[in-house]
C-alpha cells in the first residue's frame, strides 16, 4: 500500500545507506519544480521508518513543502539498499536519442 504524508519527521536515514549528494538533490528539486511525480516513485522504508531507499527524494519533497509518498516493506533487509541503488542506470546519450528518435 502507498501512503503519503507531509510529516517528514517520521522519516530516519537508515546508517548503512549513503551520504546524500547535493547536486542530486538539487537536480531532483529542480524538477519536482517542473513536474511532481514523486507519486509515481515512492520511497521504501523498513518497519523501524528507515530509509531504504529514496533519500534524496524524501529532502526533495521537504525543500519544496510537497507530500512524500511512501510504501513500508516490512521485510526489508540492510542489503537491500545496495540492491536497489546498485541496479540503477543513468540514462546515456544513446538512451536520449533512442527515445527522441521514437
Amino acid at each position: 500500500m502507498i501512503l503519503s504524508t507531509m510529516d517528514y519527521d517520521i522519516f530516519k536515514k537508515h546508517e548503512a545507506n549513503r551520504t546524500t549528494d547535493k547536486n542530486n538533490l538539487k537536480k531532483l528539486v529542480t524538477s519536482l519544480s517542473k513536474r511532481n511525480l514523486l507519486a509515481l516513485r515512492p520511497i521504501l522504508v523498513n518497519k523501524e521508518m528507515e530509509i531504504i531507499d529514496g533519500q534524496h527524494r524524501l529532502l526533495a519533497a521537504k525543500s519544496l513543502q510537497i507530500p512524500i509518498f511512501y510504501q513500508i516493506q516490512d521485510d526489508s533487509e540492510t542489503n537491500d539498499i545496495i540492491t536497489l541503488n546498485a541496479n540503477q542506470r543513468r540514462w546515456i546519450m544513446t538512451d536520449y536519442l533512442n527515445y527522441f528518435v521514437h
